[in-house]
């Protein structure tokens, strides 16, 4: 979107954060992402403008699942997509 007086315009960025964590033999994995995942949900309410750079950060819930390596342990992983909006008054300039 654009405004103008003075000429602004608007975007979304979508990117994502990744999670690994690995399944312990006695379990106990799912605890280990859930404290990660609540420490990541920490810090990106702690600045939804990102030091001012953005407008707004929206994230979704995380999307968890479970690869499998044959003789290894279970890697739980989980993937919360972030989006990311932000004005700019010239999409060429640096800042």
């Amino acid at each position: 979107d654009v405004t103008l007086n003075p000429r602004t315009e608007f975007y979304t960025h979508r990117t994502e954060i990744e999670a690994f964590v690995t399944q312990a033999v006695n379990g106990g994995g799912e605890v280990a992402l859930d404290a990660l995942l609540a420490k990541v949900g920490a810090v990106l309410a702690g600045d939804r403008s990102l030091g001012g750079l953005a407008e707004n950060l929206i994230w979704s819930a995380p999307e968890t699942s479970v690869l499998t390596i044959e003789g290894a342990a279970p890697i739980l992983t989980a993937r919360i997509t972030i989006t990311i909006e932000y004005l700019v008054s010239d999409p060429l300039a640096a800042s």
